[in-house]
């Protein structure tokens, strides 16, 4: 009850916040809801629960402020892994931001097709899309999705039946040379509930040096990752400029 008084409460950043609320109530069923935040027209499917990640992306504040820690140039190329519904490059759109360059990775089908949705018609088709998972090795996943999750994870099994789907897997370098970041990548966003540390820690993220600044959620259980994630990235020239801690550590850094 206390989380849904709570997005009521944060719905008010939205243009259409009492529609919102009245199709929360009445339409809640379907699942299917259009959020408008001034020119933007964005999909959430509660069902696939985009509200605690495309949605939750624009209003939560943890990644807009750590982007107030930056000063980022007008026209940006930016690579989102863990896409979700593309809550983050809408983030940057409505904070005045253009994409130079900007590929989106998400790993489950569903999701994928409200994320280019989302992308397309609020950002425009030229932009890049993959439904992938990254990896620290390339080759293809099989495995039934559900219609959504913000802790969809590479291992992880859909608690759903359905049929089976093939996902490439795709190690960060061959996303980076599909994204054709010839100029580097201003701002790289990485949310991929663990998977970080395999493509950290086994050294397949060579192209990471071309990345000028470096946002990364942390999803350590214990063994202590996190620290020697971080030594990684500094090994690769990176400064922690700020992290916020809640259920996991979200760090920013930046490539001297």
């Amino acid at each position: 009850m206390w989380n849904q008084l709570r997005a009521v409460w944060e719905n008010r950043r939205f243009d259409n916040a009492l529609q919102l609320f009245l199709d929360r109530v009445v339409g809640r069923p379907t699942g299917l809801t259009v959020y408008r935040l001034g020119e933007y027209r964005i999909l959430v499917d509660h069902r696939g629960e985009d509200q605690v990640g495309t949605r939750l992306c624009l209003v939560d504040g943890i990644y807009d402020g750590l982007l107030t820690k930056l000063s980022l140039p007008h026209r940006l190329s930016v690579l989102d892994l863990g896409a979700n519904g593309g809550g983050f490059p809408l983030l940057l759109g409505a904070k005045g931001h253009e994409f130079e360059r900007l590929v989106c990775v998400e790993m489950n089908p569903n999701t994928c097709a409200r994320l280019a949705f989302n992308i397309g018609s609020n950002l425009g088709r030229q932009h890049l899309v993959l439904n992938a998972a990254v990896s620290a090795i390339s080759g293809e996943m099989e495995k039934s999705f559900s219609l959504g999750s913000v802790s969809d994870h590479i291992d992880r099994k859909a608690t759903t039946g359905g049929v089976a789907e093939r996902v490439p897997l795709l190690t960060f370098d061959e996303i980076v040379r599909r994204g054709g970041f010839s100029h580097g990548i201003d701002l790289c966003k990485f949310d991929v509930e663990g998977a970080e540390f395999d493509v950290l820690l086994g050294s397949t993220a060579t192209s990471l040096k071309l990345c000028r600044h470096l946002l990364i959620e942390l999803h350590d259980s214990g063994g202590g990752k996190n620290a020697r994630a971080k030594e990684v990235l500094r090994e690769l020239g990176f400064k922690e400029v700020d992290s916020v801690r809640q259920q996991y550590e979200v760090c920013l850094f930046r490539r001297a």
